[in-house]
């Protein structure tokens, strides 16, 4: 069986195990009996008789929505600034629920998310490699540089995947704060596609002139990155009137099923995950409220990128991302 064909069937497994348990979640979940009432007023104002200190924690079927403005960083092979990240758009939505009743905790429920990041989409022009132009018989030429060519910085990346997770929380801690353990499976994928202008001899010897002369054709160098393994996890939350603050943190265990376009070269490798996340939201209405946070992901080690060697590399991966989402009932 193919790897594409592996990753497809865990992936629609986690898929279809996640939906399951929502569908069943008014009978019955693998870990205990789920107990609670659907509130028929969700943008009801908030009970400012309960504002003033702690609030107790949702219970109940829950949807969050991020728009996320990112920053991924560029290939080891091309030169990177002082960031070393290019910007693009993504969005990443979770849908669970959380019961009450529960045999150790205070409540446990499920948790599915989705995250699709769109780019960067970096191409470089034609222009940023020649430094003269002309003409030969009415068909451009041009003199390119060697060096300039192999450190053009590009990155043309996508990203994304979808998460299982049982959750649990415990009961409350001091100050009024809650801690939700989660465990459960990942997949995640990066795509990375590099655009070149690579040289194309003209077919004249031009002895009078310095460098060879050289046309330009589109060429790219695909690689491909999915990550699947199991995941744990850590929520700490605290409620004070109408604001909630956050911390989460992430941990993939992954096999990267690693591979390139160009020599169908593939490999399997060890490749960590690690992810992170900020959050403060402020409630609107009963179960509806805006949220603003950041949220890092991190993979140190075994990403192959593209590259001009069209190659698999050791390259690490970092998106960085600015949240602000909506948020029902979490």
């Amino acid at each position: 069986m193919s790897i594409k064909h592996i990753i497809s069937w865990l992936v629609a497994g986690a898929i279809v195990l996640g939906f399951q348990s929502s569908l069943w979640a008014q009978r019955v979940q693998p870990f205990g009996p789920v107990d609670f009432d659907v509130d028929t007023q969700p943008f009801a104002p908030v009970d400012v008789n309960q504002l003033g200190g702690p609030m107790p924690a949702n219970t109940g079927f829950f949807f969050t929505y991020d728009r996320l403005y990112t920053s991924m960083n560029r290939s080891n092979d091309f030169v990177q600034d002082d960031f070393g990240g290019d910007d693009s758009w993504g969005n990443r939505y979770e849908i669970g629920y959380m019961s009450d009743e529960s045999v150790h905790f205070d409540g446990s429920g499920w948790l599915v998310s989705v995250l699709h990041i769109d780019g960067p989409k970096l191409k470089p022009d034609r222009e940023d490699y020649i430094y003269q132009v002309g003409t030969v018989n009415g068909r451009p030429f041009g003199f390119y540089d060697e060096t300039a060519f192999r450190e053009r910085p590009l990155n043309n990346a996508s990203a994304g995947g979808v998460e299982v997770l049982k959750t649990w929380r415990t009961k409350p801690l001091h100050y009024g704060s809650y801690i939700e353990p989660m465990i459960g499976v990942r997949w995640f994928y990066l795509k990375d596609k590099g655009y070149r202008q690579v040289p194309r001899a003209f077919g004249f010897d031009f002895l009078d002139l310095p460098d060879p002369m050289v046309f330009f054709d589109d060429a790219a160098d695909d690689a491909r990155n999915d990550l699947v393994g199991p995941e744990v996890g850590l929520r700490w939350f605290k409620q004070n009137e109408r604001w909630i603050v956050a911390a989460e943190g992430r941990f993939l265990a992954a096999a990267n099923m690693r591979s390139t376009n160009f020599d169908r070269e593939q490999d399997v490798q060890f490749s960590p995950l690690a992810e992170i996340r900020f959050e403060a939201t402020y409630e609107v209405f009963r179960h509806a409220a805006l949220r603003v946070g950041y949220s890092g992901i991190f993979v140190p080690s075994h990403v192959t990128r593209s590259n001009v060697d069209l190659a698999l590399t050791n390259d690490d991966l970092a998106i960085h991302a600015l949240a602000f989402g909506f948020v029902y009932n979490r």
